[in-house]
């Protein structure tokens, strides 16, 4: 059996706080990483880990999750600003292997553009592929405990 966790940051309730009044709309602002032409405030993106329940089984999985979420974040914004690099990021042996592949794409995304001066290359090519990679980091660090917006189990029964 295989259980997977459904939208555990940008699941619809993230939106209405159903569930946890104190959660940024998340899914409205990784949605506006993906509309063109219309640039976000990345600190809009940055999870505060005060918002994490004191559970046993789950504040550790959230509390990474929330950890390479603000990492990746705040290295895509340093990144364009600063010109940081990945060498510089003291941590790297620690993060996950989700997060390094993000970080990695992130920042060849950024270096790839740097010739491009037509079409608003920040908020059509770098702000969606961030979206996108916040959102894999979502799916590829979920343990299908249940703290999701729906959890799925695949049974596999046999004779």
């Amino acid at each position: 059996m295989k259980k997977f966790d459904r939208s555990v940051l940008v699941g619809r309730h993230t939106d209405t706080q159903q569930y946890n009044p104190t959660l940024k709309p998340l899914r409205r602002i990784v949605n506006r990483l993906l509309e063109n032409y219309m640039r976000t405030d990345f600190s809009e993106l940055i999870i505060d880990t005060a918002i994490v329940p004191a559970n046993p089984e789950v504040s550790p999985f959230l509390n990474e999750l929330i950890r390479s979420w603000n990492i990746l974040t705040d290295f895509c914004q340093k990144r364009m600003e600063e010109n940081a690099s990945i060498v510089e990021l003291e941590d790297w042996p620690e993060y996950s292997t989700h997060l390094q592949l993000a970080l990695m794409n992130i920042d060849r995304i950024i270096t790839d553009i740097g010739w491009m001066k037509y079409g608003e290359p920040r908020a059509n090519i770098i702000e969606p592929q961030l979206g996108y990679a916040l959102r894999s980091l979502e799916i590829n660090t979920q343990k299908g405990i249940g703290c999701g917006h729906g959890l799925v189990a695949i049974l596999k029964v046999t004779k």
